[in-house]
């Protein structure tokens, strides 16, 4: 059945208030999604969060499906729920077991075609059933579709339109944890009017389903939540219905779910992050310094987030690493400057007996050739200037004076790093006792 009409009238009756008028909200269970991290393996998790009841029992533990009715204002059917939530109250977390996401990290969106564990769906991003009689899900008719947005209505600042293809549907940035951790959001859900008809008209009555992937980027992997959005056909009972039927078939833990929840290419049984078929993570815990269980740098912090030192659980390590080459700063011959490869020619001829301890000095930070401390006038007459336009091939021993390392020793070894380092000292690097 047709709205047609139906949105006229309810302006009519509700318009004067200027406010969100939805159908038997006041009998929804009104829970919003929310993402936490477990204590007990740093895996991100999905949840309910219930604000209309006491704090310790807020948290619907692993509630993975969502459902709300449209509402209508100003001639459209929209509803700026469920909001998306990430707690940091003790008194909600600790009873279930979960801790805050880490602070200022990004929650981002994407909208899947329905995997092939429901080949009900069709490998469609949107389905509907219509309300009427057993829950039969179905493609969507008239070309009808569901816009979400960020921003206001009609100039919004981010928009993905999800149209009932087999296509997934790129979302973008909901919002962001704050300092401490915490985040709650709303972005808005538009049902948009039949696509071919004119003139137009409203979408069919009925419950509409997608499968919304959420996660926050620095714990490797997403979620999947099935959203499903009721335009008035019948109460209460028809979304609940719609909502039992998708919970008891097609929420399955992340191992047997057909999804591939950590993008590594791997799904289910095959990614070796699924230890078995009820795991709720496809993401390989233990295999990084900072996913591990153990304080690799000794200073009191264990893994991501414990050590400061650890952006994401992909960290390979826990010391801290000033110029992101992968080499802890504590081994790294070359700490300003990045040089995964610590190729250093010299060894162990940086020695500078001026300074306490052994120095070592990678190639990327050292143009002291003739290791007396400093970059002078005599490195360039001694080392570079009988090397000039000679090629490594044919006289080996010129490989300290190719400074940028292409093979033969030229005005860029010159230009490009021995003239900006004339006075300086090389490093700072290695330092043994």
């Amino acid at each position: 059945m047709k709205t047609v009409g139906r949105i006229a009238a309810a302006v009519l009756l509700f318009g004067a208030s200027g406010g969100l008028v939805t159908e038997s909200r006041a009998q929804e269970l009104h829970l919003d999604i929310t993402l936490q991290e477990n204590a007990d393996d740093g895996r991100l998790s999905a949840h309910g969060f219930d604000f209309n009841v006491l704090p310790q029992f807020s948290l619907v533990v692993d509630r993975r499906v969502f459902g709300r009715s449209f509402g209508i204002n100003l001639n459209s059917l929209f509803t700026d729920d469920p909001g998306f939530v990430s707690r940091i109250s003790p008194t909600e977390l600790n009873p279930v077991d979960l801790l805050p996401i880490v602070p200022s990290e990004a929650l981002r969106f994407t909208v899947l075609p329905a995997p092939p564990t429901a080949p009900e769906l069709g490998g469609r991003n949107l389905s509907y059933w219509s309300g009427l009689g057993d829950v039969v899900w179905s493609a969507v008719p008239d070309n009808e579709a569901i816009s979400i947005i960020k921003g206001q209505l009609a100039n919004p600042e981010e928009e993905a339109v999800v149209d009932g293809s087999t296509l997934e549907v790129p979302g973008f940035v909901i919002g962001g944890t704050s300092g401490s951790g915490s985040l709650h959001e709303h972005i808005k859900f538009l049902m948009l009017p039949d696509g071919l008809a004119n003139p137009p008209a409203g979408p069919d009555d009925g419950v509409y389903l997608m499968l919304v992937e959420v996660g926050y980027e620095a714990y490797g992997e997403s979620i999947p939540v099935w959203m499903l959005y009721k335009v008035f056909a019948g109460g209460q009972a028809t979304l609940d219905a719609a909502i039992e039927d998708v919970s008891a078939r097609f929420q399955l833990p992340l191992c047997q779910d057909g999804i591939d929840n950590d993008r590594d290419g791997l799904m289910d049984a095959l990614d070796p992050g699924c230890t078995f078929s009820g795991d709720m993570s496809e993401r390989e815990p233990g295999s990084t310094a900072c996913d591990d269980g153990i304080d690799n740098d000794g200073d009191g912090g264990v893994d991501f987030p414990g050590d400061v030192d650890c952006a994401s659980p992909f960290g390979t390590l826990e010391t801290p690493d000033g110029d992101g080459d992968g080499i802890g700063d504590d081994v790294d011959n070359c700490v300003e400057v990045a040089n995964a490869d610590q190729a250093n020619f010299d060894g162990a001829a940086d020695d500078d007996s001026s300074l306490p301890g052994i120095q070592h000095y990678g190639d990327a930070c050292d143009v002291d050739l003739d290791n007396d401390g400093v970059v002078a006038a005599s490195d360039f007459f001694a080392e570079l200037r009988p090397c000039l336009g000679v090629s490594l091939a044919s006289n080996p021993g010129c490989a300290i004076a190719d400074l940028d390392g292409d093979g033969t020793v030229g005005p860029s070894d010159f230009f490009s790093r021995f003239r900006p380092a004339l006075g300086s000292t090389p490093g700072p690097g290695v330092t043994e006792p």
